[in-house]
């Protein structure tokens, strides 16, 4: 083959490849701009103040000592009939990138719930038996609390944000005892001293033994799990054997006088 033929051959080529390439970088650009405008169109979409609807999240203030009632209230303020699905609320963690599911769903008559322009919808949820199962993993730690939904339109609805700790008030304080307690055996075992207060407080709140808090004073370094073993008969192999132990204590209920007791002898000795 003549030498400039090949070269002619060459160039087209090169060129081909070189405007093939173009055309690919610049689809893998607009595919990337359609996904980074997609999310951000989906996240714009899900926000606090959708012009249609306001969506609040608050709490009784003046509701009977230990009681904490969470409010959730929206209405319709577009100039069309609008219906909404379920309610859930959510935990905000700061720093926290996982995705957490809605805890739990609020339900009050039936979905989809249908509201005219102006009309509100209230939900009233009992969240002290909440906060007190989340205490551990959320008190004191900059969390909050908002509740989503959706419309049957797709309009992704956002409440506005009510402090965790905020909540927490609500509830009636750990004794003054249990205080003192906790923070005896935070000194004695080197463990946390806010820690201990929390399982304490729930041992005062559910007024008997738990799963969770067992498992919470073990991490602190409190041997309560060997207590329990040798003393109230619970079933004990290895990691595994946690559901089974949960099955145990719901059974026996066993007070907390008991724990009490054995946690003031280990101060004492």
């Amino acid at each position: 083959m003549d030498y400039k033929v090949l070269l002619v051959i060459l160039s087209v080529t090169a060129a081909i490849l070189a405007i093939a390439n173009n055309i690919f970088n610049i689809r893998e650009k607009i595919k990337k701009w359609r996904e980074k405008n997609k999310k951000k169109k989906f996240k714009s979409s899900f926000v606090e103040n959708n012009p249609d609807f306001e969506f609040r999240t608050g709490y009784i203030s003046n509701s009977a000592p230990g009681v904490c009632k969470l409010t959730i209230s929206i209405i319709n303020r577009s100039q069309e009939i609008k219906y909404i699905n379920m309610v859930s609320y959510n935990f905000q963690i700061p720093n926290d990138n996982r995705y957490l599911p809605p805890c739990q769903i609020l339900r009050q008559g039936q979905f989809p719930k249908r509201l005219e322009n102006g009309e509100p919808f209230h939900i009233q949820e009992d969240f002290q038996n909440i906060l007190f199962n989340t205490l551990y993993e959320y008190w004191q730690k900059n969390v909050k609390v908002y509740a989503t939904c959706r419309s049957t339109v797709e309009d992704h609805l956002m409440s506005n944000f009510v402090e965790y700790d905020e909540l927490v008030k609500r509830l009636i304080p750990l004794r003054v005892e249990y205080e003192n307690l906790a923070h005896d055996l935070a000194k004695k075992f080197n463990a946390l001293n806010r820690d201990i207060e929390v399982s304490l407080w729930q041992l005062q709140h559910f007024d008997r033994i738990t799963v969770h808090l067992t498992k919470q004073l073990q991490q602190n370094n409190i041997p309560v799990l060997q207590f329990l073993i040798q003393n109230h008969g619970i079933t004990w192999k290895d990691n595994s054997s946690w559901p089974q132990i949960y099955r145990e204590l719901e059974t026996k209920k066993i007070p907390p006088k008991i724990l009490i007791g054995y946690l003031k002898n280990l101060v004492d000795n």
